[in-house]
């Protein structure tokens, strides 16, 4: 889903945590 720009790209955020831009996800919901 991330591959075909379905979902945000995640940003790593630590060794072994990733997280998503929290606009992105705003936006993200809006299109659903």
């Amino acid at each position: 889903m991330v591959k075909s720009g379905g979902f945000p790209k995640p940003v790593r955020i630590g060794k072994r945590a990733i997280g998503w831009k929290y606009s992105e996800i705003k936006e993200w919901l809006k299109r659903l």
